[in-house]
């Protein structure tokens, strides 16, 4: 994604995918420039009711204040199976 307008989309789009959702950020490196975020992540998928539960990882790259990078790996084997879905091809 690049920009406020694509995360705004993608951000938009979970509480209709997602019933519940939930970043519970465990621990936080400060780097300077560069904020590392470890956590868990866990859901109910509307549609299926499923749960799903994973870690995540995200790489906040600021400037100026603000935030002009995002980097969020994930499990997202889990959140598909959670939907019953597969990923889109790349």
């Amino acid at each position: 994604m690049r920009g406020v307008e694509a995360v705004g989309q993608v951000l938009s789009a979970y509480p209709e995918t997602w019933s519940e959702f939930a970043l519970e950020p465990e621990t936080f490196l400060d780097a300077g420039d560069t904020v590392v975020v470890w956590g868990t992540q866990g859901g109910v998928a509307a549609a299926t009711g499923k749960a799903f539960r994973g870690r995540f990882c995200n790489v906040w790259t600021l400037a100026g204040g603000r935030v002009v990078r995002l980097e969020a790996f994930a499990d997202t084997a889990l959140m598909w199976k959670a939907l019953d879905a597969h990923p889109p091809d790349a």
